[in-house]
Order: C-alpha cells, then structure tokens, then sequence
C-alpha cells in the first residue's frame, strides 16, 4: 500500500498507526527519469511507554509488607517487568 507520494524532504509521519501493530516500510526515489530501485524493508512497531501505574494498595502480613497494583495501558506492547522503589 502506498501512504505517500511526491514527498519533497527526506522525513515523513506516518499517522493513524495502531499501538502494538508492526508496520514494514520502503522507500523509493525519484527524478525525471523515473523511479529508482526500492530500499530493504524495514519495520517498526506502533508503540509507546506504558502509563503510569495506579497507587498501589498495601497491606502488613506479620513482617511483610504485601503490595498490589493494577497494570497500566502497556502502550502497545507486552509489559515484560515492574520497578518496585522504596524509600
């Protein structure tokens, strides 16, 4: 599918892309003569950083301390860990 022609720099975004989805791309140039041959194709997916988690919700069980939270919006991608901070 072609999402743009006539692209006069050497940048262009692509919008309306769906968080999580992998989108292949390549890019041909152009002059007079005609078009040249197409470049490798390369992919990237649609994704952001995952939102900020909820508070988390906390309770002592004799020594411990056991704490719960709700996973955020992954951004678009599997979230593969947690941070957990004390202070």
């Amino acid at each position: 599918m072609i999402v743009a022609t006539g692209v006069a720099t050497q940048s262009y975004t692509a919008t309306g892309l769906i968080p999580g989805n992998t989108y292949m791309f390549k890019i041909e140039a152009h002059n007079v003569m005609g078009y040249g041959p197409a470049s490798a194709a390369f992919g990237i997916m649609a994704a952001t950083i995952p939102d900020t988690p909820q508070p988390p919700v906390t309770a002592l069980n004799g020594n411990f301390v056991v704490i719960n939270w709700i996973a955020p919006f992954n951004g678009g991608t599997a979230i593969n860990g947690y941070t957990i901070k004390i202070r």
